[in-house]
């Protein structure tokens, strides 16, 4: 069939192998790695930010007037959203650093004491912990950090967001109707001028 068939070249296909693309594109690939939860956050902020307006404005179902208040009631939502999930995050990772960061665990090992306390896989634990390269400490304190972050975004989500969000598309609303109706006002006045002459 040709559905198995697809599935055969599929299969051939080698997405792991780096060697077609340009060295400066398998470098930009390569360093995509080393962004962390809140470079990730602001990314994916931006690009809403630039995005969601522009499908918006392309909406042909709704009137102009709409279109425009819907984009940059888009700004003024991602904007927001952007920002406090990256402090969040980045406030929740140095949390995490603060407890996890080299040497925290050294510390905990040459306690004998703790270690005659514990199981004999607690000791494998901290062994394993004390052992661990200063990439592999930093890249748990991060992920202990994003896992924390993620845990007090469910309530920064409506605690901050959800307040800050309606403050500022009302506050966003009133400035765009002000500057609407100006702009009207402008339009029936030359409209009138024009006429008279």
């Amino acid at each position: 069939m040709k559905i198995n068939n697809n599935i055969q070249q599929l299969k051939q296909c080698s997405f792991g192998s780096l060697s077609n693309l340009s060295s400066r594109a398998a470098k930009y690939i390569q360093d995509v790695d080393k962004v962390n939860s809140v470079g990730q956050r602001a990314i994916l902020g931006v690009t809403a930010m630039f995005l969601q307006p522009m499908i918006d404005m392309s909406n042909k179902d709704v009137d102009q007037k709409t279109r425009e208040s819907s984009a940059i009631r888009s700004i003024a939502r991602n904007g927001i959203g952007m920002l406090t999930g990256v402090t969040v995050r980045a406030a929740t990772i140095k949390f995490a650093e603060k407890f996890t960061g080299e040497g925290k665990f050294l510390d905990f090992k040459a306690s004998e004491k703790s270690m005659e306390a514990m199981t004999k896989q607690g000791k494998k634990i901290v062994k394993s912990l004390a052992d661990a390269s200063e990439k592999q400490i930093k890249n748990y304190s991060a992920t202990m950090g994003t896992l924390l972050g993620l845990c007090v975004m469910l309530f920064t989500n409506f605690l901050v967001d959800i307040p800050l969000i309606n403050a500022s598309q009302n506050k966003i609303d009133n400035l765009y109707q002000k500057h609407h109706m100006k702009k009207e006002a402008k339009k029936n006045e030359e409209a009138v001028s024009g006429s008279s002459n």
